[in-house]
């Protein structure tokens, strides 16, 4: 008994330390897992001329959750992305306080047209970023996507159960 005994603090160390590791970053809150946790989600499609891409994306479609977007997020999966859906079209601006990962915004209308796409947001940045034209919605991606998907004004977002 005393030979369990000493070795319980061991053994306590050893099943959480496994635990952590199965949980992995998302259990620090460290992924958009543990971060986002309370954003719905759902699968959007970029359509170019070249190609049709589906982005999972969290939803933020309330004020609370438009202010929060991805701050404190240090990582982010290739094909997801962040929604920020606004009632009436507005000039929308946003700004990189408290975001540790590079973005490309893309701005688009309530027809799901993008009409601005501002490349490469620098992390913890307080410049504003604006639209430039009235928008609806506000898709974030890793910084370079827009890129690599050949993404352009004109370009269409649909976003289910919207266009």
């Amino acid at each position: 008994m005393n030979r369990h005994r000493a070795n319980l603090p061991a053994l306590l160390r050893h099943a959480l330390l496994s635990i952590a590791l199965l949980l992995g970053p998302a259990a620090h809150g460290l992924e958009p897992a543990g971060l986002l946790r309370d954003f719905p989600r759902t699968r959007i499609t970029l359509l170019t001329a070249e190609r049709c891409t589906a982005i999972d994306v969290w939803v933020a479609a309330t004020q609370a959750h438009h202010a929060r977007g991805l701050m404190f997020v240090t990582a982010m999966a290739e094909h997801e992305g962040m929604l920020f859906i606004y009632g009436e079209p507005r000039v929308v601006a946003m700004w990189m306080k408290n975001t540790y990962i590079p973005l490309d915004m893309l701005f688009a209308t309530a027809d799901g047209y993008i009409k601005h796409i501002h490349r490469d947001a620098v992390p913890q940045d307080t410049t504003i970023i604006s639209s430039e034209h009235e928008v609806s919605m506000v898709i974030e991606l890793n910084a370079g996507r827009a890129d690599a998907l050949k993404l352009k004004r004109g370009d269409q977002v649909i976003v289910p159960g919207i266009y």
